[in-house]
């Protein structure tokens, strides 16, 4: 019942007329034990003939009550956690901790029970004798004091009909409900399911929650006998008696305390003591720790169907209920200290370019390249500022440009159609590619070397230290953008293909035009560490029940993307980008390392991307739309993936293989091919290209390291054939020289053909 019989203090309640009084509150109570004497005769005999208008109609009532309806779990929080078992997060609809029976302390139980339903031992789910105490007691004290629901009846209504109306057919029903669940229930069951069940205000659902919330986050195994009659006191009226109300709350308080004096729950010294006992309340704040990583974390549990089979359908309301409400712990790959240390060096490192402007910002994602387990990601420097995820695909995060970065997947298609990394060509300050696939706005493609590179004759290896923009052009053109594209598919660029990111089948690939993810980075690189065997990234590694079963277990998923051979050939050019090239600012003293430098034009976005044999790890470097950074570096000058993402990987870097052993990569294929030659400006001169076609002729003279343009001339020479050149052929002319062609248009009058 509601409350049990001892004299109990006044507390503010409304007021009624006791004829008003006697006509309402008394006759339904009158009612509800007619009814429930019905009840119980026709539960005890096959036949009753009820007499009087009141007996049939609730005859009539009770006829059409269905059997006990079957009750589902209880909602219970989930819980998100790092490797090391440390609470990231909490989800929920109703903030519940379920806890078992034996695990509830006995003056726990008692408090309620005292409080509640003191009878709660003795009666079968209606107490007559607390109906008739209840009504006795109200109509003494002229105002609704005690009610005459069992602890049964309360459970019932909340829980198995959900339905807290004032009907008379709703208590028929509860009454009904009640005595066949203690048929079927033990008692201590019915207690536990009631104590997980109840409110206790403020968003919390179970005796153990509020021992959470409002003790400071004490289990409920270490609760006093004060608290546990502050919470007892607080179910009546949860958002009036709640703790944090104690001018409400303790005296009530105090009235649970003499009831288990009074029915000996509680010694008199005891009870005096607990009542001068202050109540340390303190709320328990469920803080989220990384906000976007637990972001990325839901979304996954919300949407990928990797876990259909143990959640239910990605984005249906059966998974949203199993996240929400499922009590599910939710065990993740993620490394709080290397997490730690990532966030220390990116909001370190950028610190001088955050005085000049606040806007710019980093991400960072480590991934074990052996297992795929994501070790740590940064996803931007201020959640309450911006939640967009910068290092993923999802969460608002789009990706970023990822410049000479993507020329790493060239040299590995290259490999693969046994282009030698000796292969040697010259690579002008500035080039111009005339073949269609390169092709930009309609116009042959003309570009030049960042100011991190060098122009000259190179082989690959040269070529990769110094990120020479127009040596990898025309390997663009010989190993076809569509391979590179493939084989960063291969490597775990998981949007590699999809338009929405940019044009994959243009030569611009090699310069990283389309959008990437800082993780898909940090996995295609972590690809080569782990000698061609690419092992797919994920942060959940476990999901355990309510019930402690393990529902999901990640198992990682590797295969042999690239052969060991070009992998490891890959990283020797690459350990020589850190070891003398754009990415030194990376090293790690008595650490192999290998890594690639990428800055975008007008350094709109740098990034770099580096390993050792045990860890990947990828940098970004930027605004969040895009925006130039030419004066942001430590030195006052432009951003490129050698100044702060570089740095950022080192710091980052160093602090995580602390302690760790040294392990060297796999020594290449082929030794490191010597430099060439630096090739005289003079040369043989300057190719003769009259009398082919334009097309033709641009190609002869990118291929020898020029470059080409072309102007219409009247000419009765077939159309588009090149009918003049300057220089002319033969003439001595350095590297990069632009050879202007006259093109005939096939209307004028001139001479054509070919030429000496």
């Amino acid at each position: 019942m509601a409350d049990a019989h001892y004299p109990t203090p006044r507390f503010p309640a409304p007021r009624y007329r006791l004829a008003g009084f006697l006509g309402s509150r008394i006759a339904s109570i009158v009612v509800v034990g007619v009814a429930t004497g019905l009840l119980l005769a026709l539960m005890a005999l096959p036949v009753v003939i009820p007499a009087g208008v009141l007996a049939r109609d609730a005859a009539k009532r009770l006829g059409n009550i269905p059997p006990l309806p079957k009750v589902g779990p209880l909602a219970q929080r989930t819980n998100i956690y790092a490797a090391d078992g440390s609470r990231l997060a909490t989800l929920f609809e109703e903030n519940r901790v379920y806890v078992p029976i034996g695990q509830i302390p006995k003056i726990v139980k008692d408090a309620v029970v005292a409080i509640e339903d003191d009878r709660f031992y003795e009666h079968h789910g209606v107490d007559f004798r607390g109906i008739a105490r209840a009504a006795v007691e109200d109509i003494r004290s002229g105002a609704i004091e005690q009610g005459g629901s069992t602890l049964t009846q309360q459970y019932v209504k909340l829980i198995v009909i959900n339905d807290t109306s004032q009907t008379f057919e709703r208590k028929i029903r509860e009454a009904a409900y009640a005595v066949q669940l203690e048929k079927t229930h033990t008692k201590d069951e019915i207690l536990e399911a009631y104590l997980n069940a109840a409110y206790f205000g403020e968003g919390t659902y179970g005796i153990a929650t509020a021992a959470q919330h409002y003790f400071s986050g004490k289990r409920l195994s270490q609760i006093t006998l004060s608290e546990a009659a502050s919470l007892a006191a607080t179910i009546k009226s949860p958002e009036v008696y709640k703790p944090t109300r104690p001018k409400l709350n303790l005296p009530r308080r105090d009235v649970v305390l003499d009831r288990m004096r009074q029915l000996g729950f509680a010694k008199p010294q005891d009870v005096a003591k607990a009542k001068q006992q202050k109540l340390h309340i303190r709320i328990f704040d469920l803080k989220t720790d990384k906000p976007y990583f637990v972001d990325y974390i839901r979304q996954q549990l919300l949407s990928d169907s990797a876990y259909d089979r143990v959640l239910g359908p990605a984005r249906s309301p059966r998974r949203t209920k199993a996240v929400f409400q499922g009590g599910l712990k939710v065990f993740t790959t993620l490394n709080q200290t290397h997490q730690q240390q990532a966030e220390a060096a990116v909001r370190q490192q950028l610190q001088p370019a955050e005085r000049i402007d606040g806007r710019i910002d980093g991400a960072l994602a480590s991934v074990d390249p052996k297992t795929g387990q994501i070790i740590a990601l940064v996803s931007g420097k201020n959640y309450k500022k911006s939640k967009v995820n910068l290092a993923t695909l999802g969460n608002g995060g789009n990706g970023f440009q990822s410049g000479s970065s993507f020329k790493m997947f060239f040299i590995v298609a290259a490999l693969e159609q046994g282009i030698p990394p000796s292969k040697v060509l010259k690579a002008p300050a500035r080039i111009t590619i005339h073949d269609r696939r390169c092709y930009t706005d309609g116009r042959p493609w003309t570009l030049g070397n960042a100011a991190d590179s060098e122009a000259g004759t190179f082989n690959m290896y040269g070529a990769t230290q110094h990120s020479v923009n127009t040596y990898f052009a025309q390997l663009a053109v010989l190993v076809g953008p569509e391979h590179a594209a493939d084989v960063a598919r291969r490597m775990g660029i998981t949007n590699a293909g999809n338009s929405r990111y940019g044009n994959w089948g243009a030569c611009s690939l090699v310069l990283g035009v389309p959008d990437v993810s800082v993780l898909d980075m940090a996995s295609a690189f972590g690809t080569l560490a782990n000698q061609g065997v690419h092992c797919k990234p994920y942060s959940i590694d476990k999901i355990v029940g309510p019930d402690g079963k393990v529902l999901y277990r990640r198992r990682s998923q590797c295969d042999q993307v690239i052969d060991p051979g070009v992998a490891n050939q890959t990283v020797d050019m690459l350990r020589a980008v850190v070891a003398g090239g754009t990415g030194k600012a990376a090293a790690l003293p008595g650490r192999p390392v290998a890594g690639k430098t990428g800055t975008t034009d007008e350094y709109r976005s740098a990034f770099f991307n580096g390993f050792t044999p045990q860890l990947g790890t990828s940098v970004w470097v930027g605004f969040h739309t895009p925006t130039p950074m030419p004066h942001l570096s430590p030195s006052g000058g432009p951003v490129f993936g050698g100044t702060y993402p570089a740095l950022i990987f080192q710091q980052y870097m160093e602090a995580a293989r602390q302690g760790q052993p040294v392990e060297g990569f796999p020594a290449p294929p082929h030794r490191r091919p010597p430099d060439p030659k630096p090739q005289p400006d003079k040369g043989k001169g300057v190719p003769n290209v009259k009398g082919k076609s334009y097309a033709d002729a641009a190609r002869i003279l990118t291929a020898a390291g020029f470059g080409a343009s072309g102007k219409f001339v009247h000419n009765k020479a077939p159309a588009g054939q090149v009918v003049g050149q300057s220089p002319r052929a033969g003439s001595p002319a350095p590297p990069g020289t632009m050879v202007v062609l006259q093109v005939s248009d096939g209307l004028g009058r001139g001479g054509g053909g070919p030429g000496p």
